[in-house]
């Protein structure tokens, strides 16, 4: 029991760790991960909570798909922040923030590849390797850009959040209070 619980709460801690040191650094690309890895860590929360009630499931695909919708606007303010000089977004060197946002994609993923023996556990894990890999490719690949690189990252990073946030709150937290509203 004690240890399901610490496996429970490993991917909060991939979060914290990216948006640590990504504010600390002033890095935007840790901060725009952790806020990727924590609306990815969110919403398999609720795709895999067992479901009390079809009401109690719907309010939360709203308030996961709000604070989505709320992550994508803050990540556009970020951005909005480093061209008016306020930010300077590449505050850490590359091969630490790889190795810290590799770190922080282990500890997400972690949870997810214990529970692998369930069988709908494997499109989570093939789900979590897939966005895993893309968000560290992808990071090193801004990185080597030019000083836009994280910019463009970050606006990614905003534009996948919010689609995610979008359909979730719309089209699954809509059906499930449809569903409650039948029965």
């Amino acid at each position: 029991m004690r240890g399901q619980r610490w496996i429970s709460r490993l991917p909060w801690g991939g979060v914290m760790l990216a948006l640590l040191v990504g504010v600390t650094t002033r890095d935007c690309i840790l901060v725009a991960s952790a806020a990727m890895l924590a609306v990815y860590t969110a919403r398999t929360q609720v795709d895999n909570r067992e479901a009390v009630d079809l009401l109690r499931s719907a309010i939360q695909c709203w308030v996961v798909g709000g604070a989505s919708i709320v992550i994508a606007i803050a990540l556009v303010a970020m951005v909005a922040a480093m061209h008016a000089g306020l930010w300077d977004g590449n505050g850490l060197d590359t091969s630490s923030m790889l190795l810290t946002l590799g770190l922080s994609v282990l500890a997400v993923g972690v949870p997810a590849v214990a529970d692998v023996t369930a069988s709908h556990r494997r499109r989570t894990v093939a789900r979590y390797v897939t966005v895993g890999t893309l968000i560290v490719w992808v990071a090193f690949v801004a990185r080597s850009l030019d000083a836009s690189g994280p910019c463009l990252f970050a606006l990614g990073i905003s534009a996948i959040t919010s689609l995610w946030g979008w359909q979730l709150a719309h089209t699954v937290g809509r059906e499930l209070a449809r569903s409650t509203a039948r029965a």
